[in-house]
């Protein structure tokens, strides 16, 4: 018999009367504190994203540190000025059929309409150096150019006017017309394509131009796909004057060393660069110019690396998601085969921000077995105070909470469950959610032990004794 068990029934025989003859009946029901080891733990002690699980979405912040802290955290900077000569690799695998050069000026540099206010300036001499360098080094010319210069469909800015008069007051003959109305197939006679950059993506634009045998100075990032020089569309900077040249031997650094050069005037409206790619810049660029390397201090959330596993909101590094799209959290198949009432177990916690909107945040727990539609298994939401809250009063907080779910029993004796955590958190209220030490066990059975025995004055007794045996008890 189980020592505790004996240590019991000798107690209550001490206790009987010896003077009487007395029947009783115990019932003992005592849980096994023999748990069974768990069948699945995922500690995020270290990089497991495609190997034990993967992550989707892009505010997942990769690299350790301690809880809700900052980290120095050096950003690189990324692509704005870059060549790719005639026969230097694409991103669709070819190669450049001319040469093609990116375009540092934003259009909305300056003011948007003429006539409707702004500063009136726009770039520095160094600013107007670059752009002749880009048109000479693509064109591979130095004479009177015939351009066909590409501009925004809704309307030319004050920029894109005074692009075109300084290009015509060199001696070029410029052909100015909408991005919507560009058309490849009549573009072969120009010794040059210039592509202003738009407000817009164009309503259409010509693909056709991407694989053009005609030189190309681009500042259209949002046509960096159709013209082959990325994998995703590039971007813009905001109130920035400034460009960091990286290869100042390149004839597009018109002379300029390594090193910062303020190519925007001070006192211009609306400062902006243009960003090549906000993806991977294909592999034959020759770089000249990125934006500037950067120092931040960082949050130190992290899932799936050294310590702790977070979810966060804000950005990082990769593809932008729809703000409204949850970030998920999903383990590889995890093997379940005679587990029959599986329990979860994690750590949770949770900042707060400054904003009370936390209507639409949750966290949200799903498991499947094959090809089966995963299932709920647990939530968190927020509540009238702004935390998320589990359906058992369980508040989250920034001090990690251990929380478990009941997976339904359908689930359970799979070969082939797999989980899901999903988080939606609004960016301006909440910072991040933690997770931590994710664990998948067998729910415990109760014992039940059932004796009856009679006490005899002066003697104790057991008459028999019935118990259930439990499996690693002896």
């Amino acid at each position: 018999m189980n020592m505790k068990v004996k240590s019991l029934v000798a107690c209550c025989l001490r206790k009987v009367p010896s003077a009487c003859v007395l029947p009783v009946l115990l019932v003992l029901c005592l849980f096994s504190t023999l748990m069974a080891q768990p069948t699945y733990f995922e500690g995020f002690d270290d990089d497991g994203d495609g190997v034990r699980y993967n992550l989707d979405g892009r505010y997942f912040i990769r690299f350790p540190g301690l809880l809700f802290t900052t980290v120095p955290f050096e950003v690189p900077g990324v692509p704005i000025i870059a060549g790719w000569d005639t026969g230097d690799l694409l991103s669709d695998g070819t190669g450049a059929p001319a040469r093609r050069a990116t375009y540092f000026a934003e259009h909305q540099t300056g003011d948007i309409t003429p006539g409707l206010g702004g500063s009136g300036n726009f770039l520095t001499d160094a600013g107007w150096d670059l752009t002749t360098a880009a048109v000479q080094w693509a064109a591979n010319s130095t004479g009177n150019l015939n351009i066909l210069y590409g501009v925004d469909e809704l309307f030319p800015t004050a920029f894109d006017l005074e692009l075109e008069a300084r290009l015509t007051s060199v001696g070029h003959t410029v052909t100015k017309v909408r991005h919507e109305d560009l058309d490849s197939s009549t573009a072969g006679s120009f010794d040059l394509i210039f592509l202003n950059s738009s407000n817009a993506p164009p309503t259409t634009f010509d693909p056709g131009f991407g694989s053009l045998a005609v030189p190309i100075v681009t500042g259209l990032f949002h046509e960096a796909v159709a013209l082959n020089l990325g994998d995703d569309r590039g971007d813009n900077t905001n109130g920035t004057t400034s460009l960091d040249i990286v290869d100042g031997s390149h004839p597009l650094a018109a002379g300029f060393p390594n090193g910062p050069l303020q190519v925007i005037e001070d006192v211009t409206d609306r400062q902006r660069l243009t960003i090549v790619t906000r993806g991977e810049i294909a592999a034959g660029a020759h770089v000249v110019a990125k934006t500037f390397d950067q120092m931040i201090e960082a949050p130190s959330d992290l899932i799936g690396f050294e310590g702790a596993g977070y979810l966060r909101v804000g950005r990082s590094n990769g593809a932008v998601p729809n703000q409204n799209e949850p970030r998920i959290f999903e383990s590889m198949e995890i093997d379940l085969t005679g587990v029959t009432q599986p329990r979860l177990s994690l750590s949770l916690s949770a900042t707060r921000g400054p904003n009370d909107s936390f209507v639409d945040d949750f966290i949200q727990i799903f498991g499947k077995s094959g090809g089966n539609p995963y299932q709920l298994i647990g939530e968190l939401n927020s509540n009238l105070d702004g935390n998320l809250e589990a359906l058992d009063g369980t508040v989250l907080t920034n001090e990690f909470q251990t929380l478990s779910f009941d997976i339904p029993t359908a689930l359970g004796d799979s070969s082939d469950f797999m989980l899901k955590i999903e988080t939606k958190l609004i960016p301006e209220a909440r910072f991040s959610v933690g997770i931590d030490s994710l664990t998948i066990s067998q729910i415990p059975e109760p014992t039940t032990i059932v004796m009856s025995f009679f006490a005899v004055a002066g003697v104790g007794a057991v008459r028999r004794v019935r118990r259930k045996e439990v499996p690693g008890q002896r």
